[in-house]
């Protein structure tokens, strides 16, 4: 069993890699919106989380289905974290709340993906992210032979205590910046669709963000058609991405 969170699409083919003939893979932001919390993991089955590391922490998004999770598991678990840099402490961070539920990780590995936190800063262009994904296909199948493999390789690197990235994480998931461009906007309500924490809603044909807060995942953003959305001044000229698994494209037209 699998249990995936993807905005971009990174997350979501890594778990793809990996997923074994007749393994469930598990949508977490899906499973949290329907109180899905109960798991049975089969003797003898792997099971597996595969996110994007957000701050050096976990998707707030993550960090919740996992709080409410029950799990009944012996078995080899192991954790792939996606991330544009590297993902810090957010291993060990992963560790003790997966410990408290009584589920030992075995195995943490990183993959370097291309980035997709547009909303902060210019990202790479399409030409630099194939070259990322065409980088990071070696890394996948060496994962994917460790955990053929069972192989242990300790997650307990970095901080795992609340930090400055944490809080820093916590203070930008308020969405009074996020704007729409009327002008610009198809109401094709894609926004609506993709995003984890239903926190966009269409309005006479227009994206409105009802929450407060959400888990920045960009999937609004950098998944609309048309780059309608906005977020703050600083996203106009700023690159998207998409992964192909989710229709992106990898290279300049």
């Amino acid at each position: 069993m699998i249990f995936y969170f993807s905005g971009t699409g990174n997350s979501y083919y890594v778990a793809k890699q990996m997923l074994e003939p007749g393994e469930r893979l598990v949508d977490m932001a899906e499973a949290l919106r329907n109180k899905d919390f109960m798991y049975i993991v089969e003797k003898g089955e792997k099971l597996g989380f595969v996110f994007p590391v957000y701050f050096f922490s976990l998707p707030t998004v993550v960090d919740e289905f996992i709080s409410k999770m029950h799990m009944k598991n012996d078995s080899y678990t192991y954790a792939i974290i996606t991330a544009g840099g590297n993902m810090g402490g957010c291993g060990k961070k992963l560790h003790h709340k997966l410990w408290k539920l009584g589920v030992k990780l075995a195995y943490v590995r990183e993959v370097i993906m291309p980035d997709n936190a547009m909303l902060f800063y210019q990202i790479q262009n399409a030409e630099d992210a194939a070259k990322r994904l065409e980088a990071a296909e070696p890394v996948i199948a060496e994962i994917k032979a460790d955990l053929a493999d069972r192989k242990v390789l300790s997650s307990k690197k970095g901080n795992g205590k609340k930090d400055v990235m944490e809080k820093a994480y916590a203070f930008c998931t308020g969405t009074k910046k996020f704007r729409v461009e009327p002008e610009l906007c198809i109401h094709c309500g894609l926004c609506e669709k993709n995003c984890p924490t239903d926190t966009i809603m269409m309005v006479e044909g227009l994206p409105t963000w009802v929450n407060a807060h959400c888990t920045k995942c960009t999937a609004c953003i950098n998944r609309c058609p048309k780059e309608a959305i906005q977020y703050g001044r600083g996203t106009k000229k700023r690159n998207r991405y998409v992964h192909p698994i989710f229709g992106g494209k990898t290279q300049e037209e």
